[in-house]
């Protein structure tokens, strides 16, 4: 097993602290919008973020802002940011024709700024993967994504990127990640630049949120599975990402030594992308079936899935983890960055 970077938390509190020396006025305005999934006949979720940049360390957020939704053609609706300067709005595409793209606008007095985004248009049926970044498809280098304008030190990690675009095929991708919105350019450069899959990618606010990776990924899986139900599957490195699915009553699949037993529901760990290859191959009947696999997660029955021979993987009973284990696998979770 490869020895793995762990983010140093740190490095976000520093530039937070250097960020503190520009007063809130200055710096130009950053309005980001999530890519759109949009499926036919269900509400859709818009999300926008509105910041002001500080040139230098993390923007500062924008609160009792209204960003307004659009296609080319009319408006979807409207939401006020909130204090972590995001906007999310629940609402039904009244077009007759799918739009390709959606438009998030906003006026900071009489500034207007806009943002142009594209809509992934998802069959009804099909089960939704949730995907980790950090350390589960990129080793990451954080002075990489800190630093540099464009993320050349960061890897894919083996596997991944061939495992993503056979799944694709079968299910729809979203890629989840704690790290603050303001990585979001960063974030889809790098995805695009190795060739991942296009897929929406959600983010947390704000740096601050990496203190409590269970909770933010929890939160923001929840909120999606509101109007998502089959978004039922999620492949991460660690306990927190486990404990996030869970939370969100989701199958685990979690890299990491099999050793490792997190804390929750319904986990399967695996060794390396070979592996959830394998298994994807050997389940896909049930996998690929949202009404079954609900069925079975609920029952927690996850021993029903096949393990293939040549598989290094193995199936995680909550009761295996003493509270002991807990605190030391909160620990290294903290240390983490995505």
């Amino acid at each position: 097993m490869k020895k793995r970077h762990r983010v140093n938390r740190l490095s976000f509190a520093v530039l937070s602290a250097i960020g503190l020396g520009c007063v809130v006025g200055c710096g130009d305005l950053i309005l980001s919008m999530e890519e759109v999934a949009l499926i036919p006949g269900q509400k859709t979720i818009f999300v926008g973020q509105l910041e002001r940049d500080i040139h230098i360390g993390v923007p500062n957020a924008l609160e009792g802002k209204t960003i307004s939704f659009w296609t080319d053609r009319e408006m979807i609706g409207v939401a006020k940011t909130d204090d972590e300067g995001r906007a999310h709005l629940v609402a039904d595409l009244a077009s007759s024709t799918i739009p390709t793209s959606v438009i998030a606008r906003v006026w900071v007095g009489l500034q207007r700024i806009e943002v142009t985004r594209p809509v992934h248009r998802w069959q009804p049926n099909r089960v939704i993967i949730a995907v980790d970044i950090d350390h589960t498809i990129a080793e990451t280098d954080y002075e990489g994504v800190l630093i540099d304008d464009v993320d050349h030190k960061s890897k894919p990690i083996p596997g991944s990127i061939e495992t993503l675009k056979i799944l694709e095929k079968n299910f729809h991708l979203m890629y989840v990640t704690a790290r603050p919105n303001f990585l979001l350019d960063e974030s889809e450069n790098w995805l695009g630049l190795h060739g991942y899959p296009s897929a929406p990618l959600v983010m947390g606010a704000n740096a601050s949120a990496l203190v409590n990776q269970a909770e933010l990924k929890g939160n923001l899986l929840n909120m999606r599975r509101a109007q998502l139900p089959h978004l039922l599957i999620g492949i991460g490195d660690k306990g927190s990402d486990a404990e996030a699915y869970s939370a969100a009553n989701m199958l685990s699949i979690i890299l990491a030594p099999l050793e490792e037993s997190p804390e929750a529901a319904n986990v399967l760990v695996m060794q390396d992308w070979s592996d959830i290859n394998r298994f994807f191959n050997a389940n896909m009947t049930v996998l690929n079936d949202a009404e079954r696999l609900t069925d079975l997660l609920s029952r927690q029955a996850i021993s029903e899935f096949a393990i293939p021979k040549e598989s290094k993987q193995r199936i995680v009973e909550p009761s295996e983890k003493d509270s002991g284990d807990d605190e030391d696998d909160a620990t290294k979770d903290n240390a983490d960055g995505d």
